[in-house]
């Protein structure tokens, strides 16, 4: 009887390891992506007397499906804008 619960012991943590081991193979796939500042609002500025180009500086941060710490990923995004020019 002993001999049989530490076999299925042994043959339970054998797939459990095994399945670990299967989800790590996988490549990393991102699933979302966190960009900041959020909701700016850009107040103060006279654009009719001087050229009027406010930056802001934006920061992308990416997250992945297999979890681990967040990836800037601000230099690997296209950064748009509908805003007039």
């Amino acid at each position: 009887m002993k001999a049989f619960v530490f076999r299925s012991i042994g043959i339970a943590a054998l797939c459990v390891s095994l399945l670990a081991l299967l989800s790590c193979g996988n490549d990393q796939r991102l699933v979302s992506i966190v960009v900041s500042p959020q909701n700016v609002t850009i107040t103060g500025v006279d654009c009719t007397t001087a050229p009027c180009q406010p930056t802001i500086q934006y920061k992308a941060i990416g997250f992945y499906n297999h979890g681990g710490k967040p990836k800037d990923i601000t230099g690997q995004v296209i950064w748009t804008t509908d805003a007039p020019s």
